[in-house]
């Protein structure tokens, strides 16, 4: 009976530290600087960048020609929401629209 009165004891000491590293996560997400979608080719680039990877990398995994992928990082670019999505997935960036 001891033992499992330490048991829940540990177990809940545990769910305190989870809940606590929980709302740090979640105050540093909140605190990250939202992108207006107007910007989303320079986020595309930087990430990119950061990744050292090339267009033609990227592209290739997409599944789309450099020409278009090079109009994703272009502020006049013109693209289909399917082939955005593809790059997102490739350099691993999540899409949020708040309102």
């Amino acid at each position: 009976m001891v033992s499992m009165v330490s048991n829940i004891e540990a177990f809940q000491v545990l769910l305190k530290q989870l809940q606590h590293k929980s709302a740090d996560v979640l105050s540093e997400l909140e605190a990250q600087q939202v992108e207006p979608l107007s910007e989303l080719h320079s986020v595309i680039k930087a990430k990119r960048q950061s990744l050292k990877m090339t267009q033609q990398e990227v592209a290739d995994l997409a599944d789309i020609s450099l020409t278009t992928y090079k109009n994703i990082e272009s502020p006049e670019g013109n693209y289909t929401k399917d082939t955005l999505f593809a790059v997102l997935n490739v350099l691993g960036v999540q899409l949020c629209l708040k309102s």
